[in-house]
């Protein structure tokens, strides 16, 4: 891999080459914690010799930690758990909490 994984979570396959990974973000002040905002979806794509590209294709996203794939593969939808939260920032949490879209090009 090119790049070590951060709070990775929720997965999906997209085909025999492509996975989808929800990484939880970095918290620069606590590395041991994610934090809000850093979150991203990252595509790895293998190659024929079996090397991975990574490309993030949606960033800035509170804590996500799973999706949902469009049954066309078009889009996902994403959960962002806002987590930090619950188990260490426990107020100010942004509302609403949402789902978001994110279309796969």
């Amino acid at each position: 891999m090119p790049r070590p994984l951060f709070a990775p979570d929720g997965l999906k396959t997209l085909d025999k080459n492509k996975i989808l990974i929800a990484e939880g973000g970095i918290n620069r002040n606590d590395p041991n914690l994610a934090r809000a905002g850093t979150g991203q979806i990252t595509l790895v794509t293998i190659g024929d010799s079996g090397t991975a590209k990574l490309e993030a294709i949606a960033s800035g996203l509170d804590l996500p930690t799973t999706f949902v794939v469009e049954s066309n593969k078009k889009a996902i939808c994403v959960v962002e758990s806002q987590y930090d939260h619950l188990f260490k920032y426990k107020r100010n949490p942004h509302y609403p909490f949402r789902l978001t879209k994110v279309d796969l090009n």
